[in-house]
């Protein structure tokens, strides 16, 4: 059964299902729609009901504000890590080059705070969700 567990019209759903939290991005651009998407996610997955976060980004406009990139890696990620289950992020990724740019500089954080989980790419939310089943 999916939950809703953040929404804003227009900008981004988040949804949880089983041990998945699908992340559905339409705009990028206010800090305070990402960390309460965030906030949402994290606390699915310190609660241990969330293994997986994908983050599709296929149809989204914007990038996150460099606030949130620092945020990330010094709270969110950390903060996923306090799951042992927590396998990792999925990226769906769109074909803009500036979006792509912005989940590149997440990957980086994750990679260089060394978070010990890893960070997938996917090309469609299909892929992505094939991916999740294979790792939850």
């Amino acid at each position: 059964m999916s939950t809703d567990i953040y929404n804003i019209k227009d900008v981004v759903e988040t949804i949880h299902d089983g041990k998945v939290i699908h992340v559905i991005w339409k705009k990028l651009y206010k800090a305070e729609h990402i960390y309460g998407s965030c906030e949402a996610q994290l606390k699915e997955v310190q609660a241990g009901n969330a293994d997986l976060v994908i983050i599709d980004m296929l149809n989204a406009s914007g990038t996150p504000p460099t606030e949130c990139q620092t945020w990330f890696g010094e709270t969110l990620f950390p903060g996923f890590k306090q799951n042992p289950n927590f396998k990792g992020l999925i990226n769906v990724l769109p074909e803009s080059a500036i979006i792509k740019m912005g989940a590149n500089r997440w990957k980086k954080t994750a990679a260089t705070s060394d978070m010990g989980f890893e960070v997938y790419e996917t090309d469609s939310a299909e892929a992505a969700k094939d991916l999740a089943k294979q790792l939850v």
